[in-house]
């Protein structure tokens, strides 16, 4: 698929995505299509996954859409990453943002933050 037509399926998979009820099936979903999303449906993406209502396939949705994110999006990802209650999922989280992360030193004392 090219350009415009591979955008709108990938809208349409984002919209479907938000009927869904089950949070690990989400995560999945974005799990998927994190590679091939940028813009404003990177944005989107990454709406649905601060939605997430359980914090465990939110960490992991954070994680994998972690190394495309740059600037608002980025400071929304980690912000949501750094209050995860669970100390590993948070690392794990957390350690997704380190390649894209303007300050490195402060991402790692978050990680290990107890």
């Amino acid at each position: 698929m090219e350009g415009e037509t591979k955008a709108t399926a990938l809208e349409q998979v984002l919209n479907a995505t938000l009927v869904l009820d089950d949070d690990w099936t989400r995560a999945r979903v974005l799990e998927r299509l994190s590679l091939q999303l940028s813009g404003d449906l990177l944005a989107r993406a990454l709406g649905i996954a601060l939605r997430l209502r359980d914090e465990w396939p939110r960490a992991i949705a954070l994680a994998v859409l972690a190394p495309q994110l740059s600037g608002d999006l980025l400071a929304r990802g980690l912000a949501a990453a750094e209050v995860v209650q669970d100390k590993a999922l948070r690392a794990k989280a957390l350690a997704a943002f380190l390649p894209v992360a303007p300050d490195t030193a402060a991402l790692l004392r978050a990680i290990r933050r107890p």
